[in-house]
């Protein structure tokens, strides 16, 4: 079970293709059985390479239990084909976007996987922002780009 996990401008991308983030687990095999797992869930200005919940498809309502804020992240594809509960969560009001993020590529970039110009969809995306500043200790100001690195342009 989760209960209170906070996961806010953190950044989910690799060189490996079946790099993914991967949440919950199917509510048939929890004690007492369909006992809901996540509560107190916030994943907040996440940038994803590949996102995937093994929460039922049936329960695919989930996203929006109340405990359960999941907004303004970016994935950039779908789990792996056959993965059967494809999808992008988004909680009621959030932004979340999909596709190409625009983002500084070379692994050996100290921007790794932050914006690669002022056009990519990561920008200032966060507003107001939820944490102060990027993992190099660069404010955000008035809003936030996703991910855990900000302007790498």
């Amino acid at each position: 079970k989760y209960d209170h996990l906070l996961f806010w401008h953190c950044s989910f991308v690799g060189t490996n293709t079946r790099n993914k983030f991967n949440i919950g687990q199917y509510e048939s095999t929890t004690v007492p059985t369909n006992d809901f797992l996540l509560k107190n869930i916030s994943i907040r200005g996440c940038l994803f390479e590949r996102f995937r919940s093994t929460v039922s498809t049936s329960d695919r309502n989930w996203i929006h239990n109340a405990d359960v804020d999941i907004r303004d992240n970016h994935y950039i594809t779908l789990s792996d084909p056959g993965d059967f509960n494809m999808l992008f969560p988004d909680s009621a009001g959030g932004t979340k976007t999909t596709g190409d993020p625009q983002m500084v590529g070379d692994v050996a970039d100290p921007y790794f996987a932050a914006p690669a110009g002022p056009n990519s969809p990561l920008v200032g995306r966060i507003s107001p922002p939820i944490i102060p500043a990027d993992v190099y200790g660069e404010a955000h100001g008035s809003s936030a780009d996703v991910g855990a690195i900000s302007g790498g342009y």
